[in-house]
């Protein structure tokens, strides 16, 4: 099916945990296989930087010339494991993973910061982190999006997309929001369609 890349993943602007997670999906539809946006450090270096914003770690920004090496997409990879496993824990109403709890937490408290006075600063203060590594801030950073998602008030809208075949997750924005996206909405209405239409000429057989 080629490569894949960010721009391919189905669902985003989500919180960033859900944004993590949501980087392996089901490409091709019901028939279709999963496959893995962040499966190099290219790519998530790419994530990293989409996501900057979000993060909060641009006074930590990877020096020049430095690039994104296999250790931190494992950790990233390893993070967004635990996070799909306590995440869809929580959607299907059942008690999250032991081990995914802990390595959450571990990733959260990785990384802490603090605000700091600085007369240096327009503002007069500014965010200090515990460490210069850019990327255990922003697994830190990710990790607490999820500690957030499963503990604040955005619980009780985190869905599992109800789609056959998908495996997204998404907080529901309103009652009007079924699905992750519109995607999968559309696949839902034509088979429900292709349904009726079938039982339609087995009555009339």
């Amino acid at each position: 099916m080629g490569e894949v890349t960010m721009g391919d993943v189905p669902v985003q602007g989500e919180p960033l945990a859900l944004d993590l997670v949501n980087t392996t999906f089901v490409r091709g539809g019901l028939r279709g296989r999963v496959v893995d946006a962040l499966c190099e450090p290219e790519a998530l270096h790419d994530w990293l930087t989409a996501h900057r914003t979000e993060l909060g770690v641009t006074g930590l920004e990877c020096p020049a010339g430095v690039s994104v090496g296999e250790p931190d997409l494992r950790r990233f990879q390893q993070l967004r494991q635990a996070l799909r496993e306590a995440l869809t824990a929580e959607t299907s109403g059942t008690t999250w993973p032991d081990a995914a709890v802990r390595h959450i937490n571990r990733a959260a408290h990785g990384a802490t910061r603090w605000r700091e006075l600085s007369a240096s600063a327009p503002t007069g203060s500014v965010e200090v982190w515990s460490t210069k590594d850019w990327a255990t801030a922003a697994l830190a950073r990710v990790a607490e999006s999820g500690v957030a998602l499963l503990s604040g008030e955005q619980r009780d809208a985190l869905r599992a997309c109800g789609a056959p075949g998908c495996i997204l997750l998404f907080v529901q924005s309103g009652p009007a929001r079924q699905w992750c996206s519109s995607g999968c909405g559309n696949r839902v209405r034509v088979a429900r369609h292709a349904s009726r239409a079938k039982s339609t000429v087995d009555d009339s057989g």
